[in-house]
């Protein structure tokens, strides 16, 4: 019994020996490598494929990864990269006077780019998403995406004349639109744009008292810039507005971020050639790059012009709300278009967040088209976290949605 307890007891004394200090942690890994492109394909479906009955477009969504024996980052979505497919059927009783089928053209592809951006010692940034929506009550609406592999010119658009309405502003020659308080007319004189800090509305200073602008009409070669004072930039026109030139806002400094612009209208026509610019500005070392503004333009229903051109937006220019590179990138801005009736965009829409040069990627901005009749894009569209010297900036969002009231 006693050479028991003489075991047990030595035992005892033994385990506390069993423990000791936790060891160093381990030196850290290799960053890991930027994520693939994400690419979308659309196959138009004739009547009588088994899964549209009556015609339709396959959409195929995968990573340009190299999967399947494919090559990676070929800018093409080979077979066996394709992770998902869904698709998009005509119905039985479709509307002949606005027909699903897209428009003949060669095959090809747009580009929807929802990448994070590369880290260099740390994580890259997370991608983005993409949802497309169409709600059972729309009317017939339609969303439609066409891989036709022309940027500008990859459906047919409807012929739209803006009503500028009695009293319009046609820009013909670089111009400011000034930010006055009411009766503060200093630096203006007959023939200048201002908009007060009371209101959304666009005048003409007359060189006593200002007149409303019912509509707005941008030159092509010509920038129009919106002077940000104090407040964020808003303007609101009964009548239409024409781009064949430069929007843009002003902002001074090194990577000093864009404020957001917002104009409302009753139909938007963006030219071939046009640009809205709202990109963050570029910083020198040891400042974090500005981050782009936020685009919101729509159109209502509610025109001067004949029925059928009201609540329609037709944009087929650049629209750039990219963050600006620095220490840090800046982040981009959001892009909202939102047409009453009709969303076109046949335009390349670049949201991405900026390098980073010494620390993070900027992240990126979304990409939101609205409408209720239908929405139409043929346009790339790049909403990219920033590559970083750190950490690499998220993607952001894609969003286009034709909703019926």
């Amino acid at each position: 019994m006693l050479d028991r307890f003489r075991l047990l007891a030595a035992a005892a004394l033994l385990l506390p020996a069993c423990g000791g200090d936790q060891g160093l942690d381990g030196d850290p890994g290799e960053p890991g490598e930027g994520g693939a492109s994400s690419l979308v394909t659309t196959t138009e479906l004739g009547t009588g494929d088994s899964d549209c009955p009556f015609g339709g477009n396959r959409i195929d969504i995968g990573l340009d990864n190299g999967d399947g024996g494919e090559t990676a980052g070929d800018g093409v979505l080979g077979a066996g990269e394709i992770d998902s497919t869904s698709f998009l059927c005509n119905g039985e009783d479709e509307d002949p006077d606005r027909p699903l089928d897209g428009p003949a053209g060669p095959a090809g592809q747009f580009v929807i780019d929802l990448s994070g951006g590369d880290g260099s010692t740390n994580a890259g940034g997370s991608g983005g998403s993409f949802e497309t929506y169409m709600s059972s009550g729309s009317g017939g609406g339609h969303l439609k995406i066409f891989a036709t592999g022309l940027v500008d010119a990859s459906f047919t658009v409807p012929s739209v004349t803006p009503d500028l309405g009695d009293n319009p502003e046609t820009v013909t020659a670089d111009a400011t639109v000034f930010e006055r308080a009411v009766a503060d007319n200093s630096g203006l004189v007959a023939g200048s744009l201002v908009r007060r800090t009371t209101d959304d509305t666009l005048y003409r200073f007359n060189g006593a008292t200002d007149d409303a602008v019912t509509g707005l009409s941008v030159a092509a070669g010509v920038t129009l810039t919106f002077e940000r004072a104090t407040s964020n930039v808003s303007i609101s026109l009964p009548g239409g507005l024409i781009n064949a030139g430069t929007l843009t806002t002003d902002f001074a400094g090194d990577g000093v971020t864009r404020n957001p612009l917002s104009l409302n209208c009753s139909t938007f026509v963006g030219a071939e050639g046009s640009s809205i610019d709202l990109s963050g500005g570029a910083a020198s070392t040891g400042n974090d790059g500005g981050g782009g503004g936020d685009l919101s333009l729509a159109a209502d229903d509610a025109p001067p012009a004949g029925p059928g051109s009201g609540g329609v937006i037709v944009n087929q220019g650049t629209i750039n709300t990219a963050g600006g590179q620095g220490d840090s990138g800046g982040s981009g801005g959001n892009v909202y278009l939102q047409g009453n009736q009709s969303t076109y965009n046949t335009g390349a829409v670049d949201t991405n967040g900026g390098v980073g040069t010494a620390g993070t990627g900027g992240s990126g901005g979304g990409s939101y088209f609205f409408a209720t009749s239908g929405v139409w894009n043929s346009g790339d569209i790049s909403a990219s976290g920033g590559v970083g010297a750190t950490s690499g900036g998220s993607a952001s969002d894609v969003n286009i949605d034709s909703t019926g009231g």
